[in-house]
């Protein structure tokens, strides 16, 4: 045979690529917009969760004396009044 003509034995291993893809082969533009709305909702949920820890901590430094009302209310840029008010509806564990 001639070089062009010649014949060689190629041989692809297929199944240790299909270990790469997901059970979906097609991802809609919906999918997408799914999944990028369920990510925000998350980060937005782990966000309220931060700011919730963060004022229960200021809650306690205050209930235990150790900060003052105005002084944790500046911590989170919030008014004197504002930080009372949802100081009075946190439940202590410790009371």
């Amino acid at each position: 045979m001639t070089p062009e003509k010649e014949r060689i034995k190629l041989i692809i291993n297929i199944e240790a690529q299909k270990e790469y893809y997901t059970v979906y082969d097609i991802v809609t533009r919906e999918m997408q917009e799914e999944m990028r709305l369920m990510c925000n909702l998350s980060d937005r949920i782990e966000a309220k969760g931060i700011e919730k820890g963060r004022l229960e901590t200021l809650f306690e430094l205050v209930h235990d004396g150790i900060l003052s009302v105005g002084d944790a209310a500046a911590r989170v840029s919030m008014p004197e009044s504002a930080f009372s008010t949802e100081m009075e509806s946190y439940s202590f564990s410790h009371q």
